[in-house]
């Protein structure tokens, strides 16, 4: 007669963990005193997602015209219900998930806006289950002479605009692309801050996790949007806008994203937090934004763990696998334990 094992519940998920036998094993990439678990073969469980998409660059500056802060890469939070009769079109061989950890954008000194950043997603190719978090939008280019250069781009979250003596406006956020069924949704992100044209021309900041770009002002550029914090992850803050002779920089948003040049080069965002790059800063030459940060992808599940993956670690009762764009395995793989 099976048995059934202790289960870990999740808020509002019920029972997850079903399975048989016993046998204990170390577990394999721990250091010191292995602990050791109850293998069983996996029939359902919960986990917990975060994706991180790549953050964008800032824009360029130009003679009298600062960059916008580039925005951050969006952040998706789901929960949902893995098993076996359904991921892998109900094969136990194919219960494993493909990620992909997005790129950050890079800093120009051409004539265009910063480079936005790309896309993180987890899927399973056998039935089409794909979650994806966008890449941040790229700062507007200071003294862009079109809308399409000095506007800052769409993104998981918008990049500012551009300085310049008409009107440049930040990108816009996206939205989910390819939600799982029974997932609860998090922030996504948020948008751009536009330019000033008026005395002490300045650009605005790129949208966070949490909050949108400021927009430019008389004393200073747009700081980059706030970002979030889960698990002790700390991520996609926005790019702040460059500064000017006139004009102050703006701040990177928590800390993270890159705060714009003063008179030069913008900040690049801290790396492995999908965050946005500074805005160049201007001089009489044309400047560089900062670069984009890569994005990354966190899953959590309750107990010890019961895939191979990315950077295992278990605390607080759950394991963690860490996925960033060094990682050599981009494969979460439970096939050990399935039925």
């Amino acid at each position: 007669m099976p048995s059934r094992l202790r289960t870990f519940p999740l808020a509002g998920l019920g029972p997850m963990a079903r399975g048989i036998r016993t046998s204990t094993f170390p577990i394999q990439g721990w250091y010191g005193v292995q602990p050791t678990r109850k293998e069983s073969f996996l029939t359902e469980f919960s986990a917990e997602v975060l994706l991180v998409g790549g953050g964008g660059a800032g824009g360029r500056a130009f003679t009298n015209d600062s960059g916008g802060g580039g925005g951050a890469g969006g952040s998706y939070y789901f929960t949902d219900i893995w098993n076996t009769s359904t991921v892998g079109n109900g094969d136990p061989e194919y219960f494993y998930f493909n990620v992909v950890v997005g790129t950050g954008g890079a800093g120009t000194t051409a004539t265009s806006k910063g480079a936005s950043g790309t896309a993180s997603a987890i899927g399973n190719a056998e039935d089409s289950y794909n979650a994806t978090a966008t890449g941040g939008g790229g700062g507007g280019a200071g003294a862009g002479s079109t809308a399409l250069i000095g506007n800052g781009a769409n993104g998981g979250c918008g990049g500012g605009g551009g300085s310049h003596t008409v009107s440049r406006t930040g990108g816009a956020a996206n939205t989910v692309t390819n939600p799982p069924t029974y997932s609860e949704f998090g922030t996504v992100g948020f948008s751009g801050g536009a330019n000033r044209i008026t005395t002490n021309r300045s650009s605005g900041g790129g949208g966070g996790a949490t909050a949108a770009g400021a927009a430019g002002s008389t004393s200073s550029s747009g700081a980059g949007g706030a970002g979030g914090s889960l698990w002790g992850f700390t991520y996609s803050g926005g790019g702040g806008g460059g500064g000017s002779v006139s004009t102050s920089p703006g701040a990177g948003g928590s800390g993270i994203g890159g705060a714009g040049g003063s008179t030069g080069t913008g900040e690049n965002a801290l790396p492995n937090t999908g965050s946005g790059g500074g805005g160049a800063g201007t001089t009489s030459a044309s400047n560089q934004g900062g670069n984009g940060s890569d994005g990354f992808i966190v899953v959590r599940y309750p107990g010890l763990p019961l895939a191979s993956g990315g950077v295992v670690s278990y605390a607080g009762g759950y394991t963690y696998h860490y996925f960033n764009s060094t990682n050599i395995d981009n494969v979460l793989d439970f096939r050990r334990y399935a039925s």
